[in-house]
């Protein structure tokens, strides 16, 4: 495979930069190692750059776990909301003699 061919994964989420950000950024977006324009360099999402399947692979796994965790929350709160499950709080005063 030459140097400079781009890898791409694609995500339904924003990514955490700006969307400004383009391939021509100068580091890794994991690692922050500098990018070797005459090396390979990994795509995701479209414009973040990694220099290595392996920094790209985390990135993905964190944003996994972060879209599963927003999941489970969304579907906690909406089960919650839905039969009235909500925590109560008691006010009345205890007495300590």
């Amino acid at each position: 495979m030459a140097p400079g061919i781009f890898f791409c994964a694609d995500g339904e989420d924003h990514h955490h930069r700006l969307l400004s950000e383009s391939p021509s950024q100068e580091s890794c977006f994991m690692c922050d190692k500098p990018l070797d324009r005459s090396a390979d360099i990994f795509m995701y999402r479209g414009n973040t750059s990694f220099c290595s399947t392996e920094c790209r692979q985390e990135q993905i796994e964190m944003d996994d776990a972060e879209k599963r965790r927003r999941k489970r929350s969304a579907h906690r709160a909406k089960s919650e909301s839905a039969t009235g499950n909500y925590k109560s709080v008691r006010t009345d005063a205890i007495q300590v003699a």
